[in-house]
């Protein structure tokens, strides 16, 4: 487990200690990713993509450490490592950004933490679990600065991140979570390393490139390849089925001249083929094309002009008709600073002007394709926030910009592009409600060279719904008495 502390560039920083906990299930519950790390070769490079998700903490950049040790260790996985991580977006705001962000990403793996109101937290990794086939790590808090009592020479958790410590596992095995315990693990180094809290921060909270690295090795320690631990859920989560032109062939799938009919159960399909070229494919998905599937369609996370840059200026763009695949433009027309708000107008590249309104008002646009909800804008935060220093970006005329696209294609066009170490992929459609569903294509010519077909499947069926644990500080089920005394840390 040590070993790890070598593979980061700070390699002045001490190991870890071996770890107090039970660790007979590290790793458990993230086996398809890590399989796909392992099975990678110089022959056979398999696609992964780690998506870090959740507010400051997570993108404090020591995802970096994590990359970069992964990489080492899998150098021949295709590796792909996308942080969308909004600082100070409690689970109360991120999860009105999760809708743009995770079917966008579409990951094998969501690495997670975040503040805030615990119900929310919960609907985020229900969420997660029923829109996307990720497998999830969700990690605990750490010790704050504030943590350490001079006078007792102790640390000190309050209720709430004690609260946190006994649900975050509830949660984990609610929904079949990785779960990495930072908390204990973080006191257990403090102390081997004669350190106080704020030794690892550059404010009450945030990390230092020294707890940065910290937080790194105690997340890549549970990053661990063990096949027998590998879980229903785990290996459920994508199934691929092979594919013969030849009526007889021992495979799952086979054409029946220039068509091919399967049932899957699962929100995105993918096409995998070894050779180049071949014929096109008309799509159909229970009879109706891809783009007739309003599911599939999307908004973008939109631009911001304000304060932090990093918020989008629109939380959650919805829409009562599916949009157009086009840019999207609103354009500020008036600033009320008293009531913290904004008129506009909108106009789309494809459709045209469509419509005007303002941010403290329910919007629809003209065509129906951009719903805004007046408690989905940023801007009264921003100006709460920054105030004054917000005047010189809130002008009329200021813009903010979004996409809008749809994850389908009634048309599968095999390009001439293939590499010697990995089949091609292509994604027909991403996004439908997770139930069972009949595909079918039909070829443009003779049956094209398309090896497999993957279909992914959340944990989660499409009509579950949220229902969270119920449980708050001071529920019979959870009893904080044990551990609401002060943690010594010597």
């Amino acid at each position: 487990m040590t070993g790890l502390a070598a593979n980061a560039e700070s390699g002045s920083y001490p190991a870890p200690p071996e770890p107090d906990a039970e660790t007979a299930d590290w790793g458990k519950h993230i086996q398809r990713t890590m399989g796909l790390l392992e099975a990678s070769t110089p022959q056979s490079r398999q696609p992964v993509k780690i998506l870090f998700y959740g507010q400051s903490i997570i993108g404090g950049q020591w995802h970096v450490y994590v990359e970069r040790a992964l990489r080492e260790r899998y150098p021949h996985a295709d590796l792909t490592v996308e942080n969308r991580a909004l600082g100070g977006y409690s689970s109360a705001y991120l999860i009105k950004t999760l809708e743009h962000d995770l079917l966008a990403s579409q990951p094998d793996l969501v690495i997670f933490h975040v503040y805030g109101d615990h119900v929310r937290y919960e609907e985020i990794i229900h969420t997660i679990r029923q829109r996307s086939s990720a497998e999830v790590m969700i990690l605990t808090d750490h010790w704050k600065a504030n943590s350490w009592n001079d006078e007792k020479g102790v640390l000190e958790a309050g209720d709430w991140p004690l609260f946190m410590d006994k649900l975050l596992p509830l949660i984990a095995k609610k929904y079949a979570c990785e779960l990495v315990d930072v908390r204990w693990p973080w006191k257990s180094y403090l102390q081997a390393n004669q350190l106080r809290p704020g030794d690892l921060l550059k404010d009450n909270v945030h990390l230092n490139d020294y707890g940065a690295w910290v937080m790194a090795q105690l997340t890549l320690r549970q990053m661990l390849y063990r096949p027998e631990l590998m879980t229903e859920i785990s290996r459920g989560l994508s199934t691929t089925y092979t594919i013969s032109a030849e009526p007889n062939a021992d495979t799952d799938l086979n054409w029946a001249g220039r068509t091919l009919n399967m049932t899957f159960r699962g929100s995105r399909v993918d096409l995998l083929r070894s050779d180049a070229g071949g014929a096109s494919c008309q799509v159909w998905v229970d009879g109706k094309r891809p783009s007739e599937w309003p599911a599939l369609y999307q908004h973008s996370r939109t631009t911001s002009i304000g304060l932090p840059y990093e918020w989008p200026e629109i939380m959650r763009v919805g829409f009562e008709k599916a949009p157009e695949p086009q840019v999207w433009t609103l354009t500020v027309t008036g600033i009320d600073w008293e009531n913290k708000g904004m008129t506009f107008t909108l106009e789309g590249s494809e459709t045209g002007p469509d419509g005007s309104g303002s941010s403290l008002e329910p919007f629809v646009s003209n065509s129906g394709q951009v719903a805004i909800d007046p408690e989905d804008w940023c801007l009264p935060r921003k100006m709460q926030w920054r105030g004054a220093e917000q005047r010189d970006a809130y002008q009329v005329g200021a813009r903010v910009r979004w996409r809008s696209f749809v994850r389908g294609e009634d048309l599968y066009f095999p390009s001439g592009f293939l590499e010697s170490d990995r089949l091609v992929r292509h994604t027909i459609l991403s996004g439908l409600p997770n139930r069972e569903y009949t595909l079918r294509l039909e070829s443009d010519g003779m049956a094209p060279p398309i090896t497999a077909v993957q279909v992914y499947t959340p944990m989660l069926p499409a009509d579950q719904p949220f229902q969270s644990l119920g449980l708050y500080p001071g529920s019979a089920d959870l009893d904080l008495s044990e551990i609401s005394e002060p943690t010594p840390i010597e």
